[in-house]
């Protein structure tokens, strides 16, 4: 399988537009995986818990790094949206993958989740969407 090369990506910051944006694919019935930001060892742009996700076509919301790993990460969210298996990656330091080094050192883990709980993120946009705590 041939993977299409990624061209979209919006740098959003809060989780309310990675949600809002998931549940907006889940009313459409896109796929799409959601990427959480586990473990963070020395600088990071983003803090733990950070969320991006990637729909089918490669397009991708948020964004964990500053641009040196999103990318890759826009690849293995495909193709886990593609085998339907979730995935951890690590980043940087103790990483498999030598040639991705983070600019600010240190290493960073995530969770590439091709088959989130779709029920929890549409309950979370509505409230959201009402102002209220989620």
């Amino acid at each position: 399988m041939t993977t299409p090369q990624p061209n979209e990506m919006v740098y959003a910051e809060h989780a309310s537009d990675i949600i809002s944006k998931g549940a907006a694919l889940i009313a459409a019935s896109r796929p799409f995986a959601l990427i959480t930001s586990l473990e963070i060892e020395g600088g990071a742009a983003r803090n733990v818990g950070s969320l991006a996700l990637v729909d089918e076509a490669g397009a991708m919301t948020g964004y964990l790094s500053n641009g040196c790993i999103d990318r890759d990460i826009q690849l293995h969210a495909q193709k886990s949206i593609h085998t339907k298996r979730k995935k951890v990656i690590r980043y940087g330091e103790g990483s498999r993958y030598a040639d991705l080094k983070l600019p600010c050192g240190g290493a960073l883990t995530v969770l590439i989740d091709p088959n989130p709980d779709t029920d929890a993120i549409c309950a979370a946009a509505a409230c959201f969407a009402k102002r209220q705590p989620v």
